[in-house]
Formats: C-alpha cells, sequence, structure tokens
C-alpha cells in the first residue's frame, strides 16, 4: 500500500469522527490559505538549497553542507509529532531507510518543534534517522514554506489543547507547508513535493527511484 493510500485511510477516519462545526473551520481555513498563496514561494527544482545547522534530538548541530560532502540528501519538513499525517509518513521513511543509505543518501527530518520533543517523535516512531529542531522556522522560512495560520484554526487547535507556541517555544502560530526535497552533493534541488494540505505526502519510493537515477547520471 502507497504512503498516499495509508494516509487517505487516516483521512476518511478523521472525518468520521470530526465534528461538523469544526470540519468547516479546518476546510475554510485550507480554501484561505490555498487563496492567499500559502507555501507559493517554496523552492523547487533546479533552486539551490540553502544551508543551514541545526540541533538533533540531542542538541547536537547537525549541518547540510558537511551531509552533501556524503552523498545526497533527503530532506523532509513535517509539522510536528502531534500530527499523524507526519508520523506516518516519518514511519514510511524509516522502513526505507537502509534503502537510502544504500544509495549512498542521507535522510534529515525537520520540525519547529523543540529537541525535548522531537526525542518523543523520534522514540514514538523509533526513527534511526535525524530529526533536527527549526526553531522559529528559519530554515523552512528559507526553503519558502512557512505561513501563518488563521485566527479560527488556532483557536481550534487550543480548543484540542495543541499549544504550538509552547510547542515550538516560539509566540508565534506559524508551521510549515510539509515538503520533501532530494538534494544532490552540489546542492541542487533534484526532486520536490509540497502540499498545504497535510493529508498530501510525497511517496517515499518516488523519491528513492529519483535518488537512484541521480547514481547512475
Amino acid at each position: 500500500m502507497s504512503l498516499q493510500d495509508q494516509l487517505d485511510t487516516i483521512r476518511e477516519e478523521e472525518l468520521a469522527q470530526t465534528p461538523p462545526a469544526h470540519l468547516e473551520v479546518t476546510r475554510e481555513a485550507m480554501r484561505y490559505l490555498r487563496e492567499t498563496g500559502a507555501g507559493g514561494e517554496a523552492l523547487g527544482v533546479g533552486d539551490r538549497a540553502p544551508d543551514f545547522a541545526l540541533p538533533d534530538t540531542q542538541s547536537e548541530l547537525v549541518s547540510l553542507r558537511p551531509t552533501l560532502e556524503r552523498g545526497p540528501v533527503i530532506l523532509d519538513f513535517f509539522r510536528g509529532g502531534w500530527c499523524p499525517f507526519c508520523s506516518l509518513e516519518l514511519r514510511a521513511y524509516q522502513q526505507l531507510i537502509e534503502s537510502i543509505e544504500h544509495a549512498g543518501a542521507s535522510l534529515l527530518a525537520i520540525s519547529p518543534e523543540t529537541p525535548q520533543l522531537l526525542r518523543e517523535t523520534a522514540e514514538a516512531n523509533q526513527l534511526t534517522f535525524p530529526v533536527l529542531s527549526d526553531h522559529r522556522n528559519e530554515v523552512a522560512r528559507r526553503f519558502g514554506l512557512v505561513y501563518t495560520l488563521p485566527e479560527a484554526l488556532r483557536t481550534l487547535y487550543l480548543s484540542f489543547g495543541l499549544d504550538l507556541p509552547s510547542r515550538q517555544e516560539t509566540s508565534t502560530f506559524e508551521l510549515p507547508v510539509p515538503a520533501t526535497y532530494l538534494v544532490d552533493t552540489d546542492g541542487v534541488i533534484r526532486r520536490a513535493f509540497h502540499d498545504i494540505d497535510p493529508s498530501h505526502r510525497g511517496e517515499p519510493q518516488d523519491f528513492i527511484d529519483a535518488l537512484r537515477d541521480l547514481r547512475t547520471g
């Protein structure tokens, strides 16, 4: 079963359990974000990925450029451990991590949540690849991925006990558009996927296939 098939199943279960009033809030928010072009400035194929250094779950810095010296890198921007779609995607990549490493590549996952929360996410999903904390979405912003949640959606999240500013240690209600990039050793983006809808993700196998194509030239 593809990742998207699994995401669709979770989405259907979520829709069946969510009160109609809450669904309307999320649908209106999605329409608003699409109309206002959230994520419309995201970097794409052919763009150069900006360098960065971010702390992992042990607060050790991981930099893009030195990682690229060892081979191509798959970058996965996700919203946080609270997002079921994100967790499913992370587990899908974990299942394929040996294929990624066998191809001479690395995988770095990036979220605006704190290192402590991301450590819990990594442990809960049994992740063996680096999960990095992007405080204030600084790196995601350089990739053109950051958007601000509409007021109604902020209120809804808070009613669920989802306090994004607390989880990110900021005063803002910002999130990265879920996105995945394949970056070659020259720092050029060779494959990209991003969508404001958190239930839509790029297929990990497509990125691995692109990685293999990259190796064969």
